[in-house]
């Protein structure tokens, strides 16, 4: 009986190690990187529609915590979130530095002037992209404005444009005018500035689906309307549906149409998403 007492007991010590070097052991390059949930994330809208992702560097990394951790820009969806640092500025770097005194000397690849209304909180960067990615145009949203369950349009033209829509399949005679873009000081963009048109799906929670027809209204007597695009959107709860409105940078009188979705799932994804790279991660 006392053998039987003896064994428990070594075996309860040998378990309290067990557990008190697993408590004191460092998250290994294995552990999930842990993105945060608010601040900025990116997704290119390209007028050229080609080389956009030539003109991104493939590798960036972002200072979030004590990590560098991996972030991604490309078209459609946005990537990860970045937070702003004290000093209102997104910093991003082509490489992982490889010890502590590389990470403290480390140089940005690019510094971002984030506006002041855009650094806390959901935030999007809508991302120009410049032949040299350093010259690169960023525009600034937030999410709240432009609601998950909705359809939003952004004109960046110079025309005004004519929006004609219906829940049903006929459509009115007359749309909604878009204003053409006008430049901000801060870049930001919101619903209400004029040419932005926004659909709010849970402030309309009958309509289901939309027809519609954008397009550039006629101007003067006689003349007829541009079409750009007709189609129909359906209204989907989780995502945020944008319509970018470009001029085409070669094609007269041509328009390119850049759709962006994002959603919130993406952010619960990035807290257990793949492992984070360690310093040893290879150089560019």
């Amino acid at each position: 009986m006392k053998r039987v007492s003896l064994y428990a007991w070594l075996l309860g010590l040998l378990m309290l190690g067990v557990a008190s070097l697993a408590a004191q052991e460092p998250q290994g390059e294995g552990h999930a990187p842990q993105y945060p949930t608010t601040g900025v994330r990116f997704v290119i809208c390209s007028p050229s529609g080609r080389g956009a992702k030539a003109q991104i560097p493939s590798s960036l990394f972002a200072k979030i915590g004590k990590e560098f951790l991996p972030v991604r820009i490309s078209s459609r969806m946005p990537g990860e979130r970045v937070s702003v640092d004290s000093d209102g500025m997104i910093r991003l770097y082509d490489e992982i530095p490889e010890d502590k005194e590389q990470k403290k000397e480390a140089k940005p690849l690019i510094t971002i002037p984030v506006p002041p209304e855009y650094t806390k909180g959901k935030v999007t960067a809508i991302v120009v992209p410049s032949e040299d990615f350093k010259k690169s145009q960023f525009f600034f949203l937030r999410e709240a404005d432009f609601p998950t369950g909705g359809f939003h349009i952004i004109n960046f033209s110079p025309n005004t444009l004519e929006f004609i829509h219906s829940p049903t399949d006929d459509l009115p005679e007359k749309g909604d005018m878009i204003a053409p873009y006008k430049r901000k000081e801060n870049n930001g963009i919101t619903s209400s500035d004029a040419n932005v048109w926004s659909f709010n799906g849970k402030k309309n929670k009958d309509v289901k689906s939309m027809t519609y027809s954008l397009c550039v209204p006629a101007e003067g007597e006689g003349a007829m309307r541009l079409p750009i695009r007709q189609s129909k959107f359906s209204v989907d709860p989780s995502i945020s549906q944008i319509l970018v409105v470009v001029k085409h940078p070669s094609v007269a009188n041509a328009f390119r149409l850049l759709s962006i979705n994002f959603g919130y799932e993406a952010d619960k994804r990035h807290r257990t998403s793949s492992p984070a790279p360690s310093a040893s991660t290879p150089r560019r």
